[in-house]
This record gives structure tokens, C-alpha cells and sequence, in this order.
């Protein structure tokens, strides 16, 4: 919880490198989305965990775009923070854009086939290492596009069903 503190209201270069807050701890919304998204640019952050947060697409997109200049994020996890496709078009922006982020968790969200769609295509541009995606709003139509990029790209793992 310490790390939280430190990444809300410290808002020159700091040295952190985790950030977890897991929804039962200190519930985060989309303003504490926002807010931990103006601090962790300034960072040497390296892995974010909010998972079941209540974010939504407002504080996704927010996260996401500063992510996508943060220069050390190697991996983040958004299991469960309730954005759909808009906040997915933004993290297929800083799928592009971030060339260190590896891994990332967008599991047990409200993401559908046009979300999936912009994930794809930003994957053809700058392939990652592994993406959790399982329990989201997926047709055949969405996992055929990730399951496509897959093929491409035999060192990606895309996880789209729960094992």
C-alpha cells in the first residue's frame, strides 16, 4: 500500500518500480486511474498491477497513454478493471508506441471484437511476449483476428480461453 502513496503524491523522477494495488486493498476509479497515471510518466516503473479496479475505459485510457512513454514498463496487469473497447483502442496505441512492454494482462474485461480488432493490428506493428485476454467479450469474429497474429508471430502467446 506504501508504493500506492508514493506513486499519487510524489510527482518528480522517483525510483519506483512496482505499483500493485489489487481492487480489496485501496479501491482505485477512473480519478485514481488518472492520477496514478500523471505520476508513473515521471517514474522508473517497471510493473503495474490494478486488478480489480473499477477504471474503467476513462481511467484505461488515461493509464495507457502515459504507459506509452514510460520507458522502463515492462509488464502490467489490468485484470478486471471494467474497460472495454475504447480503453483496448487506447492500449493498442501504446502497444505501438511502448517498445519495452512485454507483457501485459487485459483479462476479465468488457473487451469486444473491435477492441480486439485494434489489439491485433497494433501487435502486427510491434509484437509483444504474452497477452492474457481470456473473459472478455469475444466472438469467434475478435479471436481469429488475435488467433491470426499468433500464427504470425510464433514467439507471442495470446491466451484467449481460460485453462
Amino acid at each position: 500500500m506504501h508504493e500506492l502513496t508514493i506513486g499519487l503524491f510524489f510527482f518528480g523522477p522517483m525510483r519506483l518500480c512496482r505499483l500493485n494495488s489489487r481492487g480489496s486493498d485501496i479501491p482505485i476509479d477512473c480519478v485514481g486511474a488518472k492520477a496514478i497515471a500523471a505520476s508513473v510518466q515521471f517514474s522508473s516503473l517497471q510493473h503495474l498491477n490494478l486488478r480489480n479496479n473499477h477504471i474503467g475505459d476513462v481511467g484505461a485510457e488515461a493509464l495507457f497513454q502515459s504507459l506509452s512513454s514510460q520507458a522502463t514498463i515492462t509488464y502490467f496487469n489490468l485484470y478486471g478493471t471494467q474497460f472495454g473497447d475504447r480503453g483496448a483502442r487506447a492500449c493498442a496505441e501504446c502497444i505501438k508506441a511502448n517498445k519495452h512492454l512485454t507483457v501485459f494482462g487485459i483479462h476479465y474485461n468488457k473487451i469486444g471484437d473491435a477492441g480486439a480488432q485494434a489489439i491485433a493490428d497494433a501487435l502486427q506493428v510491434r509484437p509483444k511476449q504474452i497477452l492474457w485476454m481470456q473473459a472478455n467479450e469475444l466472438t469467434e469474429v475478435g479471436k481469429s483476428a488475435l488467433r491470426d497474429v499468433q500464427r504470425r508471430f510464433k514467439s507471442l502467446e495470446i491466451k484467449l480461453e481460460e485453462d
